[in-house]
């Protein structure tokens, strides 16, 4: 099902989002150090509560489960881009769309390790045997700085599943990450080794992860880490595909 793009202008906040059990919000800025707030109500019109991560200066994600409801997307400082998706169907003979982002999810003036993208899989959603696939394009700042993408599962403190070799003096950055559950419900492995950049050899060993993906609400982020923080490093597109 398709995944529908939300501009925020700075300053202003977006329309009210309806959120069911099949749809997710995946939110950044949509410029270098912007940054970005989420408000959930019951009914749409009143009682309006901030998420929990409060305002946010990189990528985040909603998903509300079976507590249906509705969402609202500030950009407190900067343009903002918001994706609702609707993953209805997803993850069936049919089907095998689940995020598909084609706009820009800007870095946080940081050299921490920050989040470009986020989304999550709900408890439930995941059989025990399937494969994800990402196709990711990024575009970096042309310079000796330092940059390194990831995939990790678990939020930002969670195992990293793809890692890319260095992205320094480079401008854009094509990878396809791979992964998989081992059907046991809690394996997982990715095949992305950084030395190749997701396709190709390599001599490095595949990443492996431990996660209750079928009984567990799983938060799945592609990271950024700049040596320098002004550094672009951005998601221009983020394919999700589950098999």
């Amino acid at each position: 099902m398709p995944t529908t793009l939300i501009r925020v202008a700075a300053g202003a906040t977006s329309d009210v989002i309806p959120m069911t059990p099949q749809r997710q919000l995946c939110v950044g800025p949509a410029v270098l150090g912007g940054s970005v707030l989420v408000e959930t109500s019951t009914d749409g019109r009143t009682g309006w509560t901030r998420w929990s991560p409060g305002t946010i200066t990189q990528g985040g994600s909603l998903y509300m489960g079976n507590a249906a409801g509705f969402a609202r997307v500030t950009a407190t400082t900067q343009n903002a881009n918001a994706f609702m998706v609707d993953f209805s169907g997803a993850n069936s003979p049919n089907i095998d769309q689940f995020v598909n982002v084609n706009n820009v999810l800007a870095s946080a003036n940081a050299t921490t390790e920050q989040i470009l993208l986020s989304f999550r899989t709900p408890a439930g959603f995941l059989p025990t045997n399937f494969a994800m696939q990402i196709a990711l394009s990024i575009s970096l700042t042309n310079n000796v700085n330092v940059k390194t993408l990831r995939l990790r599962v678990g939020g930002v403190g969670g195992t990293a599943l793809f890692t890319s070799p260095s992205l320094a003096s480079q401008v854009n950055y094509n990878a396809i990450v791979g992964l998989s559950g081992r059907g046991d419900g809690v394996s997982l492995i990715g095949f992305g080794p950084g030395a190749s950049g997701g396709i190709g050899v390599s001599t490095t060993a595949y990443a492996t992860a431990t996660q209750d993906y079928l009984n567990n609400e799983i938060e799945w982020v592609i990271t950024g880490t700049k040596a320098t923080g002004t550094d672009t490093m951005q998601v221009e597109s983020a394919v999700v595909q589950i098999f």
